[in-house]
């Protein structure tokens, strides 16, 4: 079990919680009682960013993208404005942050760290979808990104997969790179596989 105050966890602890020592038993069930309220307050403050936030024709595009709900879609549209400010999808990548630097030096390349110096925002929100995809993969299996995560995550592990989903999910669907249509209008609609 991955996460114990999860809903599956909760579940086992309501069960176990009798075989406990007193003390422990009366602080688990504590902290299963804050859990379950934070459950409530966020569930409250989600429908109602749900009421004020009204969906454009991008946030409803983007919802569509595996890993991406109706809050991580606001966030990457509102982050990133009117996408033809971006003369490619290679821009929109650089200024969120998911492409690593490149040195070339005497016809060798090697690639280092992403740069620091981005728009957090939309790079958190590629993070977060990529961890969405990495969290329910089975899910995902027959998409692009789903099997991605779960080849490299073989071969170099969860860190170096998640990485791999972040930098590739910026690229748009069948290698296009023009911004007119309007269903590529959004290039990390390569999430999408």
């Amino acid at each position: 079990m991955s996460d114990l105050f999860g809903v599956k966890g909760r579940r086992l602890l309501k069960e176990k919680i009798v075989e406990l020592p007193p003390e422990t038993g009366a602080v688990t069930r504590t902290l299963l009682e804050q859990v379950e309220v934070l459950d409530q307050r966020i569930a409250k403050l989600e429908k109602r960013m749900e009421e004020v936030l009204a969906p454009s024709p991008e946030v409803e595009l983007l919802v569509t993208l595996p890993g991406v709900g109706f809050i991580l879609a606001t966030v990457i549209a509102l982050e990133v404005g009117d996408v033809q400010q971006f003369p490619g999808p290679e821009h929109l990548a650089s200024y969120a942050g998911m492409v690593p630097r490149v040195q070339q030096s005497g016809g060798k390349v090697r690639y280092g760290k992403t740069r620091e110096d981005v728009n957090r925002y939309l790079k958190r929100a590629y993070s977060e979808a990529a961890n969405a995809i990495a969290r329910y993969h089975p899910k995902y299996a027959f998409r692009h990104m789903g099997q991605l995560y779960a080849r490299i995550r073989e071969k170099k592990g969860h860190q170096k997969a998640i990485g791999a989903v972040e930098s590739t999910s910026w690229k748009p669907p069948g290698g296009c790179s023009t911004l007119d249509d309007p269903i590529r209008i959004w290039p990390f609609a390569g999430l999408g596989g």
